[in-house]
């Protein structure tokens, strides 16, 4: 989150500037304001207060309109205005939380630092049907991430706890010790559906638990 911002222009004219104004400026709240400079210096108008607070990363526009003694307007378009977060993130990938495995069902997931700082210390938890407090997670990890570091995360998942439907969760930082730029992207869920079918590899495919066989119709019996 930004607090505040305080706008500064420089100008310089042959005739006296009267007023500065900022004008189209999107707010935080998808508003649009104008703010009024005041001349502080010589050639320097800035504005008093500070304008915000701006909760999220943006890139927005911005008009200066300046009127000199004369009555003259000047309009000056398309100032840029960009607002960065210096707070780290760490992310659950999207669409990367899922079944999968050979040999035996597991739940597997991509985690990012979108940063450029180490990150350590991160809780991974992963909960059957419900996240909320007083649950006990399912498995529980304690991650380190180096600079934009990406980690594929696989686990194991217990027979007991699939049946068809049953909602699993994937949450970061769950104590909410890290302070962040993007609370939003550190939970994920999905579902263990009938379409997921897990087969040992030597069932129905090998005779002697190591070479697959090949079926072919020829090789197939039929009695009648």
């Amino acid at each position: 989150m930004v607090f505040s911002i305080y706008f500064s222009i420089y100008l310089t004219s042959p005739v006296k500037i009267q007023s500065v104004r900022i004008n189209n400026l999107l707010g935080d709240n998808n508003q649009y304001y104008s703010l009024g400079l005041e001349e502080i210096a010589e050639n320097q108008w800035s504005t008093i207060y500070g304008f915000g607070p701006y909760t999220k990363e943006v890139n927005y526009f911005f008009d200066v309109n300046v009127v000199d003694t004369t009555g003259t307007n000047y309009l000056f378009r398309r100032h840029k205005l960009n607002v960065n977060d210096p707070r780290p993130d760490i992310m659950i990938e999207k669409d990367s939380f899922k079944f999968t495995g050979s040999k035996e069902i597991e739940l597997a997931l991509k985690i990012i630092n979108d940063s450029d700082i180490a990150l350590s210390g991160i809780e991974l938890d992963l909960f059957k049907n419900s996240y909320s407090a007083g649950n006990t997670p399912i498995v529980s990890q304690v991650l380190n991430f180096s600079p934009g570091e990406k980690k594929a995360i696989t686990v194991p998942v217990e027979k007991s706890l699939l049946s068809q439907g049953s909602s699993f969760f994937a949450v970061l930082d769950r104590s909410a010790i890290l302070n962040e730029k993007n609370e939003v992207n550190n939970i994920d869920s999905t579902k263990l559906n009938f379409d997921f079918y897990n087969i040992p590899q030597n069932l129905g495919t090998t005779s002697d638990g190591i070479n697959n066989d090949t079926i072919s119709i020829k090789s197939l019996q039929i009695e009648t």
